[in-house]
């Protein structure tokens, strides 16, 4: 059969059109220790996804606490243009931080000067539940589903944590569903070396041994693996490290969020490291410091803190 009526309709971009792309975490972390506390990350992409140039482009940063109410607010720089189909990130400030515990949220709204033909592109919000506590440091959230560990082998799993101020390490905190009963789970501390790479032990902690496997995921077994006396590290990056040494998987724990890119750690031969994000797996795992005291020296004991420490998954 054959058509000679074939009607092709061009359908243009709209004029003006600003989309808002990808948004960073805002903190990398979710529960951190009183006197570690950083800025939060405001970071978002916005792309000119109309037909024309657009004008004086900036983002807004709203944050609200667990009611809703906007406690902050800042807006970026602002661009004189962006083309059509470019993009360009817009940060913020760098200079606020959470006051507190709370399940905060924060609204990333895209402006420019002209009349936007489709609003419903131009924010996104994002919820972020976050804790201040005084000894944990944490970037998994609590929320497991799913666990990590070496099936037939052993080596080590780790986590990368910021201290912008000196600390002292009591424990590293664990969560794990796999494992048999008899494992002997051992916790290290790592520095780093200028590419963030684990490099040189600093500190081991005392054997662990399991007196059953783990619960199973959502039913994780919590243990503590302690460093005699506590290790009192300066400001820096360290890898928390815990070493599977049987050839059951431990299953150390996971959640979806947070996951910050390149401070997941793994390797079989303490020489050849890999970021989980290599393996398919962007998770943080539940390897958490316990602190006693942060900015002063100090070689007391954690004990008084273990006894009532509560972790909700």
């Amino acid at each position: 059969a054959y058509y000679d009526d074939v009607t092709i309709t061009y359908i243009p971009a709209p004029p003006h059109d600003a989309r808002l792309l990808n948004v960073e975490p805002a903190s990398s972390y979710s529960t951190v220790p009183n006197g570690l506390e950083q800025p939060l990350n405001l970071v978002a992409t916005v792309k000119n996804v109309g037909g024309q140039e657009i004008t004086d482009v900036s983002v807004t940063y709203n944050v609200r606490d667990g009611g809703g109410t906007i406690i902050h607010t800042e807006t970026s720089d602002v661009m004189p243009t962006l083309g059509p189909s470019e993009e360009a990130s817009f940060v913020g400030s760098g200079t606020y931080s959470f006051p507190g515990t709370d399940n905060y949220s924060v609204e990333y709204v895209a402006n420019l000067a002209e009349t936007d033909n489709d609003l419903m592109d131009n924010s996104q919000n994002v919820a972020i539940p976050f804790a201040l506590d005084p000894s944990i440091y944490a970037r998994d959230n609590g929320n497991f589903d799913n666990g990590v560990g070496y099936n037939g082998g052993t080596g080590k799993l780790g986590v990368t944590y910021e201290f912008i101020d000196a600390a002292t390490v009591e424990s590293i905190i664990l969560a794990f569903s796999g494992g048999a009963a008899g494992d002997t789970i051992k916790g290290y501390i790592y520095s780093v070396d200028v590419d963030g790479i684990p490099d040189t032990v600093l500190a081991t902690s005392e054997p662990f041994v399991t007196a059953a496997a783990g619960g199973g995921i959502g039913a994780e077994t919590f243990t503590t693996l302690t460093f005699t006396d506590g290790v009192e590290i300066p400001a820096g990056n360290y890898v928390f490290m815990v070493e599977q040494t049987t050839t059951t998987s431990l299953g150390v724990a996971t959640s979806q969020n947070i996951h910050t890119p390149g401070t997941t750690w793994a390797s079989a031969d303490d020489i050849a490291w890999n970021n989980l994000e290599d393996f398919g797996l962007p998770f943080p795992m539940a390897i958490r410091p316990f602190l006693s005291l942060v900015g002063v020296d100090t070689d007391e004991s954690a004990a008084n803190y273990v006894d009532q420490l509560t972790i909700s998954p």
